[in-house]
C-alpha cells in the first residue's frame, strides 16, 4: 500500500487510533464488568491493568490530540483535545488499583514509562 501524501493515509491512522481506543475502553468495561459480578467495590485489573502493551495502547490512543494536522475550527479542536484528555484521565484513574500489585522495580519502571508518556502528550497538547 503506497500513500501519495499524507492526506491519503489518515483514514488508516484513524482507524488505527480507533481500533486502540476501543481495545483500552472495552478491556476497562471487562474490569468494571467483572468488579460488579464479583460485589467488588474496586475494579480489580484483570484485563487492564499497566504493562508495556497498555501504555502502548495509550500511546496510540492519545495520537488524536497529539496530531491535529487536518483544518479544524478552534472550537471542534478544543472539543477533541477535551475529550481525549477525559478519556486519557479515566484510563489513568482505572490503573491505580493495579500499581498496589506491583513489586518496586516493575513499578519504577512503569512510572517512569507512564511518565515519559504523560510528559509528552501534555507538552504536545500544549504547543
Amino acid at each position: 500500500m503506497i500513500f501519495e501524501s499524507p492526506k491519503d493515509a489518515m483514514p488508516w491512522v484513524g482507524l488505527y487510533i480507533a481500533i486502540a481506543s476501543l481495545i483500552c475502553a472495552l478491556a476497562m468495561a471487562a474490569d468494571a464488568i467483572q468488579a460488579f459480578w464479583q460485589r467488588k467495590l474496586w475494579f480489580p485489573n484483570r484485563i487492564f491493568t499497566l504493562n508495556a502493551a497498555t501504555i502502548k495502547l495509550i500511546a496510540v490512543a492519545m495520537k488524536l490530540p497529539v496530531d491535529l494536522t487536518n483544518d479544524m475550527s478552534h472550537y471542534e479542536e478544543l472539543a477533541t483535545k477535551m475529550h481525549c484528555m477525559t478519556f486519557l484521565i479515566t484510563m489513568l484513574a482505572n490503573f491505580l488499583p493495579s500499581l498496589g500489585l506491583m513489586d518496586d522495580r516493575e513499578l519504577l519502571m512503569n512510572m517512569v514509562a507512564l511518565g515519559i508518556l504523560m510528559i509528552t502528550i501534555v507538552v504536545n497538547i500544549g504547543i
